[in-house]
């Protein structure tokens, strides 16, 4: 009995250990895309800067007039706070309107027209800190 109690002790203090290594991986990866985000900014010119806040506007006014068409199931899925970004997601999926999926299907090939378009902008030095940029992005999304 006794012996049963130590082992689930110890998996229990291994859980923890291996949690909390977890959480400040995290950390660390978050604080590394900052500073990747940073570095990239920094070595914009003035007019690839004004692109690049041109991009992030576009984003952020795209979402908005998505979010302007969701009805109220969509937008309780949203405001769940329970949920996963990826169930969130593939719930919203499953209830878009055909205009909605239309829209977001614009929206996605407009996004893409114009980052291909700041991509040209940039000189080799800049395009390997965009493409690090990004590949940690695609990292931390694919798992």
């Amino acid at each position: 009995m006794k012996k049963e109690m130590k082992q689930w002790l110890l998996i229990g203090v291994l859980s923890i250990f291996s949690i909390g290594g977890v959480m400040a991986q995290h950390t660390q990866h978050r604080e590394q895309r900052k500073e990747n985000r940073k570095e990239f900014v920094a070595s914009l010119d003035e007019n690839q800067k004004a692109a690049w806040e041109a991009l992030r506007e576009s984003r952020q006014t795209h979402r908005s007039a998505l979010e302007k068409t969701l009805n109220d199931e969509q937008r309780a899925i949203l405001k769940d706070g329970s949920g996963v970004r990826k169930r969130k997601r593939k719930e919203l999926k499953n209830l878009y309107t055909e205009d909605q999926k239309a829209m977001i299907k614009t929206h996605k090939e407009q996004q893409r027209l114009e980052k291909e378009e700041f991509k040209e902008s940039l000189n080799e030095q800049q395009l390997e800190l965009y493409d690090k940029l990004r590949s940690k992005n695609r990292k931390k999304n694919k798992s």
